[in-house]
């Protein structure tokens, strides 16, 4: 009789300990993956703000530039 409760208890401990294992393998994982993901976020981000600050450093460019119109076409005759 008191052998099957050791036995027992034992099988208790061991389902305790896998699930407290399997709980913190779940939160390694989990905590990996959000770090993946704000990784990720950051890097496109990143590339997305140099993106439109280029864009924005582009249209600005042009439009600071005035219209060049050739000689040629303003003097046909020259």
């Amino acid at each position: 009789m008191m052998a099957k409760l050791r036995s027992k208890d034992e099988r208790c401990k061991a389902f305790k300990e896998e699930k407290t294992s399997s709980i913190e393998q779940s939160r390694q994982l989990a905590q990996a993956a959000s770090d993946l993901r704000d990784l990720i976020r950051q890097r496109l981000d990143k590339d997305s703000f140099v993106k439109r600050s280029q864009q924005a450093a582009l249209e600005s460019r042009l439009l600071s530039i005035e219209p060049r119109i050739s000689r040629s076409k303003e003097n046909p005759e020259e």
